[in-house]
């Protein structure tokens, strides 16, 4: 009798940590999944915004361009030089919303993700955005001053409906005369299409991340801005 109480005893709380071991584990699934789908909502954004800037900074791009050709004396194309005059030393990054990310890494609710591969997409992603962001800061750091450099060529009009606020009307014959100035847009605009190269590497990982968050749930990875 005293053998089979124990028996029964032991049975009852091999039985106890099962279940609580089972709804411990139900717990932390339901935790994972939720977090994975906040994850996919901000990324889906993150992949739409990334797009979006790509899509400006293709226009910007075209304006610095039309700087470059019109300070060596060749016709500006599409782009609008005026503008460009600003964009050169413009650097736009497709820094992410991590809203999310960051609270769930706070709270230790990214360790609940089980999936090896979605937590080394996570981790590369996150280095892609430190590393872009850095990138950016670099070359906003050493770009000239473009609309300074080109002053004694230009006359300055206030426009509230232009975009910079004023308008500017340059001298470009004379300016194209002013090899400091030619050669610091040349550089300026190698290192904005340099850096543009960049924008579509995190936009590429962004949609990967999207995609393996969406299999992971079983959903369709969807980039949108709300």
């Amino acid at each position: 009798s005293i053998c089979i109480e124990f028996v029964l005893l032991v049975a009852g709380v091999f039985l106890g940590i099962q279940v609580a071991n089972w709804n411990e584990s139900r717990l932390e699934r339901a935790v994972e999944r939720q977090s994975l789908l906040l994850l996919l909502k901000e990324v889906e954004q993150n992949a739409a915004y990334a797009q979006y800037v790509i899509d400006n900074a293709e226009a910007r791009l075209r304006d610095s361009a039309a700087v470059v050709a019109m300070l060596q004396q060749k016709p500006p194309g599409a782009g609008d030089a005026n503008s460009g005059v600003v964009s050169l030393a413009t650097y736009r990054a497709s820094t992410p919303i991590s809203v999310i990310f960051d609270a769930l890494r706070s709270s230790g609710k990214l360790a609940t993700i089980q999936s090896d591969a979605l937590r080394v997409r996570l981790s590369v992603y996150e280095s892609l955005i430190l590393y872009n962001e850095r990138l950016r800061a670099n070359y906003a750091d050493r770009a000239p001053d473009i609309a300074s450099m080109i002053s004694p060529h230009a006359t300055f009009t206030f426009d509230p409906a232009r975009p910079t606020g004023y308008d500017i009307d340059v001298d470009w014959e004379a300016a194209s005369k002013d090899r400091l100035l030619v050669n610091a847009a040349v550089r300026a605009l190698g290192d904005q299409s340099t850096f543009h190269q960049r924008r579509f590497l995190f936009k590429d990982e962004a949609l990967r991340l999207c995609r393996a968050l969406a299999r992971e749930l079983g959903r369709t990875c969807v980039p949108k801005m709300d």
